[in-house]
């Protein structure tokens, strides 16, 4: 009966999911959000109600507190914060799925095959006519005379991540020979080509220095998640050349950091350093493009603007408290990797997000004293 339960609500997820990436108005794209958000609402109640289901008294805080705060931001702030109900409804409700590994592999063995084959289809057919975004022609670093793979989400980001984690889950799971074996794996491999991200490659560099420093592991990921202020204190402070730098390896996603902070600084009223944003501090646009966005290209500014600087704050103490726990074994790689990849990319983990990606994070955090497996057994 669970094992229905978690597959049907990821299903109904991962096709609204879809449907919010096609030309639709906008008030039906907001009616999908919101279907979203209703989905995991009923996930809980259904959850709950089933035999031996107890709710734990940290879950009827976490609700209460976060009640009261969504409470206060729509009275003093006219504004519903959108994002901490999907955030907060979502891993309630997937944090007691209980999936174990091989259901999680067997989850993203599916998606491996269905998102390539909805991406091809919305991008490269006359399907295009429906996708909501227009597929930009960019050069494939590894292969200049092809361009870059659009994902379901009309951007190389988003199936970059998505595809890495699909092949370490699967590296991480079984041995090797069989691994190489599988389907996903190689399209897996295919993908990760063919969108030429550089950011998933860099973050897992990021993840294996967290096993270098394991005693330290929980300022490393607090480092993480604030790295667009120091970047920003490190960019306004030392000069021309440490700005390059910056903007060369964060390709240019330290520039928009400190627009945005500008702007948060000039604009915030005090309600809304505490209690969030109602939407997020646009900014002018980099790389020689006209006009002006709204995309912070980091998950943690993207959080910060939301939230406030009290959740915010919160939530800096729980990735460190959930990282202090996890044993040096692929879980807290995963974790680490899709932490570090924040650092550059928000959309993925957002409601224009692949679900699998929430989900394999959530798994990251519950299941790692039971099922997680280190990378080195799974490479011998």
């Amino acid at each position: 009966m669970m094992k229905f339960i978690k597959y049907g609500i990821f299903g109904l997820h991962f096709v609204l999911f879809v449907l919010q990436q096609l030309l639709l108005p906008d008030v039906l794209v907001a009616l999908i959000k919101a279907a979203i958000g209703m989905l995991y609402v009923v996930g809980i109640v259904i959850i709950y109600v089933l035999p031996h289901t107890k709710v734990k008294l940290y879950e009827i805080m976490i609700l209460t507190v976060l009640g009261a705060y969504i409470l206060m931001k729509l009275i003093f702030l006219q504004s519903l914060n959108v994002a901490l109900i999907y955030w907060v409804l979502a891993v309630l409700c997937i944090s007691r799925m209980q999936w174990t590994r091989q259901e999680m592999l067997k989850l993203l063995d599916i998606v491996s095959v269905v998102y390539f084959i909805t991406a091809v289809l919305l991008s490269y057919t006359p399907l295009q006519a429906i996708f909501n975004y227009e597929i930009r022609d960019l050069s494939n670093r590894f292969f200049p005379s092809i361009n870059r793979f659009i994902g379901v989400e009309g951007s190389p980001a988003g199936p970059d991540i998505l595809y890495t984690l699909i092949l370490i889950f699967n590296l991480s799971s079984m041995p090797f020979k069989k691994a190489i074996m599988k389907l996903p794996v190689w399209l897996a491999i295919l993908v990760l080509l063919w969108t030429a991200s550089l950011s998933n490659l860099m973050s897992v560099v990021l993840a294996l220095f967290v096993f270098l420093i394991y005693a330290l592991r929980r300022f490393y990921v607090v480092f993480l998640a604030l790295f667009f202020l120091i970047s920003t204190y490190i960019y306004n402070t030392f000069g021309l050349v440490a700005s390059v730098v910056l903007n060369e390896i964060t390709t240019l996603r330290a520039y928009i950091w400190v627009q945005v902070l500008d702007g948060l600084m000039a604009k915030n009223t005090l309600l809304e350093w505490l209690l969030g944003r109602g939407e997020l501090m646009e900014f002018e646009n980099v790389g020689g493009e006209t006009g002006y966005d709204a995309n912070p290209h980091n998950l943690f500014l993207f959080a910060f603007q939301f939230l406030g600087i009290p959740l915010f704050a919160l939530l800096l103490f729980l990735l460190q408290d959930q990282v202090a726990k996890m044993p040096k074994k692929a879980n807290l790689f995963i974790f680490v990797f899709m932490i570090a990849y924040g650092v550059t990319n928000a959309m993925p983990f957002t409601t224009r997000g692949d679900p699998a990606i929430l989900y394999l994070l959530m798994f990251t955090l519950t299941s790692y004293k039971v099922h997680a497996s280190s990378l080195s057994d799974t490479v011998s």
